[in-house]
């Protein structure tokens, strides 16, 4: 039957008779106007919607495995089927979604267990189609992480250089290395992560300022993350290098004065660090030793140079070892005769006859005269002679002396003793003889006696006992 209204606009449902067994249908539309005349449509299709999705996904965790022990940072993944298609698989942890949903196989999410403490925990995973149709599979898996951070000791700072430290630290197990430091406890500076794990640490700070005082403390993690820090400690770097030189002048004696006897040299000095010590010299020589004792002093006894002018000087020394030289200070030694007269050389000794024996040497010098010689026999003085030749007497026969003489000056100065000379006195019978080349007469005081010049008187005759060329000498009595 058709209707009896004719609209513009037509539409028509098929009575579900008209339904076939295949989804796919053809069709046409056809129309009548009131004058009869008919309009057909070319042909068309249509798909019914499929019937009701009501099958669930296959679900299963690969990773880990059910009853396992987990630690650290692990992959949890699973594997997932559907008739149509899988959606997504969402995991949990205890119930509680485990991250967002993944939508693209294969299935799989990174779970840092560490985030969890140890324990028994249930692994689920939900699989999801576009039905909504979902399904899941759990397994149970042991947390078992290492929550103790490494055991820090022994931080210590050396190698302390103006700009460097090396930070050294122990762990009692494998941790990496880093050392945060500053000026303050807040730090504000780290040293690169040292990822190596070791047990003996070193890290190298560079950039420092000279002469500073640094607060530091060491960090080490071990494999499981568990970090451990140290208390706060400081250092000290190096003090910027001192090239600058002390200060130094001489104090006393003043300048162009005239000292004598035992006088005090002194001096001042500074530095900008500290002085160590000061060296007088003497006419460039050093002036005994350096004095390391503020107040710098000196007792110098003049009488050990010549009179005249002489130059003084302080050398100043510091830690570093920059030297300052003060002004030459000239002073003029004016002290009496304190040089004492050259050592007398040449001396010889010969045996003239059982009990005398004949001394002579080369004369010494004196910077005023010398006025004469000290004799010493057996290292005992007998005598002196005021010329440089004297005749020993009242020896033993057969006997050996040995001499040595010391000349002196008018206030008593007395030089060096001689080298020793020694002659062995004649027999008895012998008679004592003085050489004729010797060309002198001496003049000989007895040690304890005055002076007096002894009579001689010459005996030409021969004398088995005499060598050729001289004559036998004979002292009154």
């Amino acid at each position: 039957m058709r209707p009896a209204t004719r609209p513009v606009s037509h539409s028509r449902q098929r009575p579900q008779r008209w339904q076939c067994k295949t989804p796919l249908y053809h069709y046409r539309v056809k129309s009548k106007d009131a004058a009869g005349n008919l309009a057909v449509s070319p042909d068309a299709v249509f798909t019914t919607a499929p019937p009701p999705d009501t099958t669930l996904p296959a679900v299963s965790i690969t990773t880990p495995a059910a009853n396992s022990s987990v630690s650290g940072t692990i992959t949890v993944s699973a594997t997932a089927a559907d008739n149509v298609g899988v959606a997504s698989v969402q995991f949990k942890l205890d119930d509680v979604n485990l991250g967002p949903e993944d939508t693209v196989a294969p299935y799989s999410l990174s779970w840092n267990t560490a985030t969890v403490g140890n324990g028994l925990y249930a692994l689920t995973a939900v699989a999801r189609d576009a039905a909504g149709n979902t399904a899941s599979a759990a397994v149970t898996v042991t947390v078992s992480n290492d929550l103790t951070p490494p055991v820090l000791s022994g931080a210590t700072a050396s190698a302390l250089s103006v700009d460097t430290a090396a930070i050294s630290w122990t762990t009692d197990e494998l941790a990496d290395s880093q050392v945060e430091y500053g000026l303050s406890t807040g730090y504000g500076s780290a040293s690169v992560l040292d990822a190596s794990r070791v047990t003996a640490h070193t890290v190298t700070l560079n950039g420092l300022t000279a002469g500073t005082l640094y607060h530091y403390r060491v960090k080490s993690k071990d494999a499981a993350g568990n970090l451990a820090v140290s208390p706060d400690a400081v250092f000290t770097t190096a003090p910027p290098p001192d090239t600058t030189p002390p200060a130094v002048s001489i104090t006393a004696p003043a300048a162009n004065s005239s000292v004598s006897g035992t006088i005090t040299v002194s001096a001042t000095a500074t530095d900008n660090v500290s002085v160590v010590g000061v060296q007088f010299k003497l006419d460039n020589a050093n002036l005994g030793a350096e004095t390391t004792i503020p107040l710098y002093t000196f007792t110098w006894n003049t009488t050990t140079v010549a009179n005249g002018t002489h130059t003084l000087t302080a050398v100043a020394r510091d830690a570093a070892g920059n030297v300052a030289i003060s002004a030459p200070v000239s002073v003029m030694a004016a002290n009496g005769d304190v040089l004492p007269p050259s050592m007398p050389t040449g001396l010889t000794a010969t045996a003239v006859s059982s009990s005398q024996i004949f001394l002579v040497w080369s004369p010494s010098t004196d910077n005023v005269g010398v006025v004469g010689y000290k004799i010493f026999r057996d290292g005992m003085q007998v005598a002196t002679s005021s010329t440089s030749a004297y005749q020993d007497t009242g020896l033993s026969p057969v006997t050996t002396y040995k001499y040595t003489v010391a000349a002196f000056d008018a206030v008593g100065n007395t030089s060096a003793p001689s080298a020793p000379a020694s002659a062995t006195t004649l027999f008895k019978s012998a008679q004592g003889v003085v050489p004729a080349s010797a060309g002198v007469t001496p003049s000989v005081t007895i040690a304890g006696a005055g002076p007096s010049t002894a009579s001689r008187r010459s005996v030409s005759a021969a004398s088995p006992f005499l060598p050729a060329g001289t004559r036998r000498c004979v002292t009154a009595a």
